[in-house]
């Protein structure tokens, strides 16, 4: 058949339009859904970890309202965090996921108040309970993580490779200061800890470097994101052998304001590459 004919032919006319209507819904979600929800997810997965880190370093400190502030803001945080997850357009298509996600949050944040009241009231917490609030951590994390894959997989998008080296540079960090605070706690607390990672810290220490190696070699970096990534690397390497020798001394304090500063210039680079 001449291509003028197939062009006359009403099925194939017919399976042309299909395949163009199938073309363009392949995918349940478009790239600028996909991308807002996978920001929100990882402001879960990432604050969910300051909550708990948070806790632990209370425990150090029960007296201390400043400290006590900072879990119930962290609190305040994750709560806005949902609210926005379950206003995103497209949503519906993870709703499953973030069911799961937003039950064992409510479980999570239960076990977190109930132990933050017994420190207060008693001085100590049950460790029963503490045990529980760090499994129910790891449960949230993963339960994000999954979220995360899937709404890649259901949309075809992938954020670009520089904001994903900082997501993971992120969590990375977060990870190994919960595992640092938990340890500083108490060497009962420490068996808990409430990190997802089964990986020891030194060896998430190195990850961390080579994330870092990578970001300060990508082509897409301005001046104003070499600044962010020197000025990373400087306070990394100040605290980068507390993690790698972390049965050394301790250094709760220390690791706690650096490593928080470094998320913070990692939050400030994520915007810078993606242009907000």
């Amino acid at each position: 058949m001449s291509q003028s004919g197939m062009h006359r032919n009403p099925l194939w006319c017919c399976f042309l339009a299909l395949l163009v209507l199938y073309s363009s819904h392949s995918f349940a979600l478009n790239n600028a859904q996909a991308e807002a929800i996978l920001k929100h997810l990882h402001e879960v997965q990432t604050h969910s970890y300051q909550t708990i880190n948070a806790y632990y370093n209370f425990t150090l400190n029960p007296g201390d309202k400043d400290i006590q502030s900072e879990v119930n803001q962290e609190i305040d945080i994750m709560n806005t965090a949902f609210k926005a997850l379950e206003s995103q357009d497209g949503i519906v298509e993870v709703q499953g996921e973030l069911s799961v996600m937003s039950a064992t949050w409510l479980k999570y944040k239960e076990l977190l108040n109930t132990n933050m009241n017994d420190i207060v009231k008693v001085g100590y917490p049950d460790l029963r309970l503490v045990g529980d609030m760090a499994q129910v951590n790891i449960d949230l994390v993963g339960a994000t993580e999954r979220t995360y894959d899937k709404t890649m997989e259901i949309s075809g998008h992938r954020p670009p490779e520089v904001i994903e080296l900082v997501r993971n540079s992120k969590i990375i960090l977060e990870s190994m200061l919960t595992k640092y605070s938990a340890r500083s706690a108490s060497n009962v607390t420490q068996i808990f800890q409430g990190a997802k990672s089964e990986e020891p810290m030194d060896v998430q220490a190195i990850s961390f470097d080579k994330n870092i190696a990578r970001l300060l070699a990508s082509q897409q970096n301005t001046d104003a994101t070499r600044k962010t990534l020197d000025a990373i690397s400087t306070k990394w390497e100040f605290i980068k052998n507390s993690y790698i020798n972390y049965n050394e001394n301790n250094v709760s304090y220390v690791v706690n304001l650096y490593s928080k500063r470094i998320i913070s210039d990692l939050d400030s680079l994520a915007k810078a590459y993606s242009g907000a």
